[in-house]
């Protein structure tokens, strides 16, 4: 399961310096069957704390995705 690309669709983030481990795939968003809100806000979250702001913004149209799909108001990311 390391480095399948099932595997991968369930991260933001690629780790180039971790080729063939686990720790490759960085921003975990989803239980492996579904993309799950908790972990979109973790994953947004961490990537603004540790200045990832490509994944932060990803994460954040992703939350907002859900919000819609979910009949909530949008918000915003971060510009």
């Amino acid at each position: 399961m390391v480095g399948s690309p099932e595997f991968a669709k369930w991260h933001l983030g690629i780790n180039e310096k971790s080729e063939n481990t686990k720790g490759r795939y960085e921003f975990p968003c989803s239980d492996f069957w579904k993309v799950l809100c908790c972990g979109v806000l973790f994953a947004e979250s961490r990537a603004s704390h540790y200045k990832h702001r490509a994944i932060e913004l990803a994460a954040a149209r992703l939350h907002g995705m859900i919000d819609e799909k979910k009949g909530k108001k949008t918000r915003k990311a971060h510009a």
